[in-house]
C-alpha cells in the first residue's frame, strides 16, 4: 500500500484492513461468545451460508464486529427498524457482496456515514445521499485504470478509483452500514453489444436502482433503455441481483468467470419497461380536474401516461388550458398583475404599461423597454424610469408598452438574477392572463437600459423575437445565443466613453462573422449615427430617416469616410418587423450565457426549476450535477428531409424536445453524433408534455416528448 495514503487514512480505518487471523476450529461458538443471545440468530445466519473460503479465514471477532454494528443501525434508524427480518438478514447483515477480499467496513462506515443521514426520513432519501456524497468525500471515482475489476471498499478508498463493480460494492457496503437493505446488481454482457455493468439495488419499500456514483434519484439511470432489452433466459444477456444464502443461480463474475460461489437471483423481468396505460380523453379530465399540475407530474414520474397520436392535439390545449387556469387562479399572480411588480429574493421588479390599440386574435405584441442611469442614486433612476415610460411608447401602433424599472440602483441594475426572474414572471403572467403574443415579445433600452440588452437577450434568447440595443455596452457577454434572434444595434458615432462606439460596431463584426459561418441565422443590423454622441435619434417620428454608417467594418477602417445610408432607425419600427421562430432548425447555444432563472430562492416561486437549462427545443435540465457537462457550446441541426438530429458540437449530454411541428409523434428520431448513428422511438407522453407547460409557461414550447443524448460510464453515446 502506499505510504501516503496509509498515513492518510484514519488509524482505524488501517486496523480493519489488516488481514483477519485464522480462525479458531469451532468459530460458531467463538463468535457467539462475543454476541448477545438475541443476535445469535443472526451469527448463525451468517455461519450457515458464508463460502468456504472465509468459514477458513475469516476471524471470530470480524464477524461478531459485522453482527453487533448491523444490529445498532437496525435500533439507529426508523427505516431500519421497519425491515423484514429476511431482507435484514440476507441484505443487510452480509460483510460481503461478490468475490471482493472481505474488509472490516461496518464499524467505521457506520460512524462516518451515520451522521450523513440521520435526518433523512426514508431508506430512498438516505441511500441518494449516501450516493451523491460519500465518493466525492472519499475522493473515489470511476475509472478504467484501476487495479483489478471487483475491489473492496478499502481497496477503493485507498486507490481512489474503481471500477462500476467497486463503486457498487462501496455503496451497498455504505447503505448497509447505516441499516439499508442493499445489493450488486448486473448484467454480464448488454443485448446491444456492450460489455458487463454493474450497479445497486436498495430496498425501501421495494427493491429501486441506483447508478454507483451516477443517480441522483432512485430509479433515474443511463441504462435503464438498454436494462429493458436483457433477456431473461440467455445467462449472457440476463439481470442479476447478488444473494447471500444459496438461490440455485450464480452471479457471472465476468472476471473469474469460473467462480461460481456467488449466489445470486435472475431479476431480469423486472427491468422490463412496462408499456404506459394510455390517457384517453375521457381519462384525462378527472386527472387535470382533481389535481394541480405539479402534482399530477409528481404522479407521472411514478408511472406515465401515453397519448395516442390522434388524442394529441386536444390532450395538449387541455392541459395548457389547466395551466392557464392555474396562473389567473393564483393569488400571488394576481396581485403581481394587479399592483404591477415582481418581488423575488428580497427584490422587487415594479413596471408601468401601456396598451395601445385594439388587441390582435393572438394576443397583444409586448415591448419591454429598460431605461438608461445604472449607478446613481434612486431619485435619478427613478426619474430615468419615468422617462423611458414614454420614450419608445409613441412608436407603438398597437400592443402593451411596458418599461420595467431596475431592481437596484448598481450600473447592472436591469440584469440581476433577480430580474431574469422577473422578465420571465412577467412574460408568463402577460401570456396566460390572455393579453400576449407569445411569438411577438421585444426587448429595447438604452444607455443602462442598452447594457442590459445585451445580456439578457443573449440569456434567455427564446423568449424574444427580437431585441434593440441603444447606447449600451456589451461588458463582454459573448453573441453565440443571438442565433435564432433579431438584434439591432444603435450608438451614436462620438459615443466614446466606456469605448462605446468601437466596442459596439466590433460586436456589430462578430455577429456577422457568426452569420457568415451559420448561413440564415443571425439576423442583425448595425447604425452608427453619423455625426452624434450619446444621444441619437431611434425613436423619430413615422417616415423620417437618420444618416448612419451600416457596415461597421467599413467604420472602424475608415471612420467618417465610411459609406452612410438614410434609414428609419426607430427601434419600436424595426422591432416590428421580427417575428419569433420557438422551433428554428439549427440552434447554437453558448451554456456560458446563461441567465440563474430556476427561481430557487424562493421555495415555490416556480413550480419546477429548470427555467436556464433549457433553450429552444433542447435542453440540460435534469442532468446529473455530479457529472461534468463537459461543454462550451451545444450546436444542433434538424434535417430539412428527415427527422434526423445532426449534432455538431456537444459535451456529455443534451435533451431533446420534440414538437409535432418538426416531428410526427410516435415515429424514429435518428441522431448522428461524432461519427454514430442513434435511433429512438419516443411515444407521445402526459408526464413530458405536463413538464414542458410547467417549465416554460409559453403555449409555443408544449412538448409532448422528448430522448436524451448522453455518454454512459464508458463513454460510449447512448439515445434514450
Amino acid at each position: 500500500m502506499n505510504r501516503t495514503i496509509l498515513m492518510a487514512l484514519p488509524a482505524l480505518l488501517l486496523l480493519a484492513m489488516a488481514s483477519p487471523r485464522r480462525p479458531s476450529t469451532d468459530l460458531g461458538t467463538a463468535v457467539k461468545r462475543l454476541l448477545p443471545a438475541e443476535q445469535h440468530a443472526a451469527a448463525d445466519f451468517l455461519l450457515a451460508h458464508m463460502p468456504e473460503g472465509d468459514r477458513a479465514t475469516l476471524t471470530p471477532e470480524f464477524l461478531a464486529e459485522h453482527v453487533a454494528y448491523a444490529f445498532r443501525a437496525r435500533e439507529a434508524f426508523p427505516w431500519a427498524r421497519d425491515v423484514p427480518e429476511a431482507l435484514f438478514l440476507n441484505d443487510v447483515l452480509p460483510f460481503a457482496n461478490l468475490d471482493e477480499p472481505r474488509d472490516a467496513w461496518r464499524k467505521p462506515f457506520f460512524e462516518r456515514f451515520g451522521p450523513m443521514v440521520e435526518d433523512c426520513e426514508t431508506a430512498g432519501e438516505a441511500a441518494v445521499r449516501l450516493n451523491t456524497r460519500i465518493f466525492d468525500e472519499l475522493g473515489v471515482a470511476y475509472s478504467r485504470q484501476r487495479s483489478r475489476a471487483c475491489m473492496s471498499p478499502f481497496e477503493t478508498m485507498q486507490e481512489g478509483k474503481a471500477s462500476c463493480t467497486g463503486l457498487s460494492i462501496l455503496l451497498v457496503s455504505a447503505c448497509r452500514a447505516v441499516g439499508i437493505p442493499a445489493r450488486v446488481v448486473g448484467t454480464p454482457s448488454w443485448v446491444d453489444g456492450g460489455g458487463n455493468h454493474t450497479w445497486v439495488e436498495v430496498w425501501d419499500d421495494g427493491w429501486h436502482v441506483l447508478g454507483a456514483s451516477e443517480s441522483t434519484a432512485l430509479n433515474r439511470t443511463w441504462f435503464a433503455q438498454r436494462a429493458a432489452q436483457q433477456i431473461s433466459d440467455q445467462p449472457r444477456h440476463a439481470i442479476y441481483a447478488a444473494s447471500f444464502q444459496p438461490t440455485g443461480t450464480h452471479f457471472p463474475l465476468v472476471w473469474a468467470p469460473s467462480n461460481r460461489s456467488v449466489p445470486a437471483v435472475n431479476v431480469t423481468e423486472r427491468y422490463a419497461i412496462r408499456e404506459a396505460d394510455t390517457a384517453s380523453l375521457e381519462t384525462l379530465e378527472p386527472l387535470l380536474s382533481e389535481h394541480r399540475l405539479a402534482d399530477l407530474l409528481a404522479q407521472l414520474e411514478e408511472q406515465d401516461l401515453r397519448i395516442r397520436p390522434e388524442d394529441l392535439a386536444e390532450v395538449t390545449e387541455r392541459v395548457w388550458q389547466r395551466y392557464v387556469q392555474e396562473v389567473t387562479g393564483d393569488e400571488r399572480r394576481q396581485a403581481e398583475q394587479e399592483n404591477r411588480a415582481i418581488a423575488y429574493d428580497g427584490k422587487t421588479m415594479r413596471y408601468a404599461t401601456t396598451t395601445i390599440g385594439e388587441k390582435p386574435e393572438e394576443g397583444y405584441p409586448l415591448y419591454i423597454a429598460l431605461h438608461g442611469g445604472g449607478g446613481a442614486p434612486a431619485r435619478v433612476n427613478d426619474s430615468q424610469w419615468n422617462h423611458m415610460q414614454v420614450y419608445y411608447r409613441d412608436g407603438v401602433e398597437c400592443g402593451i408598452y411596458l418599461a420595467p424599472r431596475g431592481v437596484n440602483n448598481e450600473w447592472n441594475l436591469h440584469w440581476r438574477d433577480q430580474s431574469f426572474v422577473a422578465y420571465d414572471r412577467i412574460i408568463e403572467n402577460m401570456i396566460a392572463f390572455g393579453q400576449v403574443d407569445p411569438n411577438r415579445v421585444y426587448l429595447l433600452g438604452f444607455s443602462a437600459g442598452g447594457d442590459a440588452v445585451y445580456q439578457v437577450a443573449a440569456r434567455m434568447p427564446d423568449r424574444w423575437a427580437g431585441a434593440a440595443m441603444s447606447a449600451g455596452h456589451p461588458n463582454n457577454v459573448r453573441p453565440d445565443n443571438y442565433a435564432g434572434l433579431a438584434f439591432l444595434i444603435q450608438v451614436g458615432e462620438r459615443d466614446a466613453a466606456y469605448n462605446r462606439n468601437r466596442v459596439a460596431a466590433e460586436y456589430g463584426v462578430r455577429i456577422g462573422a457568426l452569420r457568415e459561418a451559420h448561413p440564415g441565422l443571425y439576423p442583425h443590423a448595425t447604425y452608427i449615427h453619423a455625426g452624434r454622441d450619446h444621444g441619437f435619434m431611434d425613436r423619430g417620428p413615422a417616415n423620417s430617416t437618420q444618416r448612419v454608417f451600416t457596415d461597421p467594418a467599413a467604420w472602424l477602417e475608415k471612420g467618417a469616410e465610411a459609406p452612410t445610408e438614410e434609414v428609419d432607425a426607430h427601434s419600436v419600427r424595426w422591432l416590428d418587423r421580427q417575428v419569433r421562430d420557438p422551433l428554428p432548425r439549427k440552434i447554437v447555444w453558448n451554456l456560458g450565457t446563461r441567465a440563474h432563472r430556476s427561481g430557487d430562492r424562493e421555495a415555490g416561486f416556480w413550480p419546477t426549476d429548470e427555467k436556464g437549462n433549457l433553450h429552444y427545443w433542447i435542453g440540460i435540465d435534469r442532468f446529473d450535477a455530479d457529472v461534468e457537462l463537459e461543454a462550451d457550446r451545444i450546436v444542433v441541426e434538424l434535417d430539412d428531409e428527415s427527422p434526423t438530429i445532426q449534432v455538431r458540437e456537444i459535451g456529455n449530454f443534451v435533451r431533446f424536445y420534440l414538437h409535432p411541428d418538426l416531428f410526427e409523434p410516435g415515429k424514429d428520431v435518428t441522431v448522428q453524433v461524432e461519427g454514430r448513428t442513434l435511433t429512438a422511438t419516443p411515444r407521445p407522453s402526459l408526464r413530458v408534455l405536463v413538464q414542458s407547460v410547467l417549465d416554460r409557461g409559453d403555449p409555443r414550447y408544449l412538448f409532448p416528448a422528448s430522448v436524451t443524448l448522453h455518454r454512459n460510464p464508458e463513454g460510449d453515446w447512448m439515445v434514450e
